[in-house]
């Protein structure tokens, strides 16, 4: 049976991480300090401040975007897990 992980690239330091799934990768991000509620991000075609576009619980908001939402920051594929 393969395993799969998640790979998690940014966009200027290349692979940060691996993740079980998309929603740990997301995670990873926040809780290792890439993404943080004082980061702009592109919403709308527009900077937003991810703090002021989500509220308080920002962080459970951007684990509940999907993947297209990270376009132009993080970006998160597939691998295939040798055990």
């Amino acid at each position: 049976m393969r395993k799969q992980i998640i790979i998690i690239d940014e966009e200027n330091h290349g692979t940060i991480g691996a993740a079980t799934s998309y929603a740990a990768a997301k995670r990873y991000i926040i809780e290792e300090g890439w993404l943080t509620e004082m980061d702009d991000v592109y919403h709308d075609h527009e900077l937003v401040n991810v703090k002021e576009l989500f509220g308080e619980n920002w962080k459970e908001r951007v684990i509940e975007q999907d993947n297209d939402w990270f376009d132009g920051m993080f970006y998160f594929r597939e691998m295939d897990l040798a055990e």
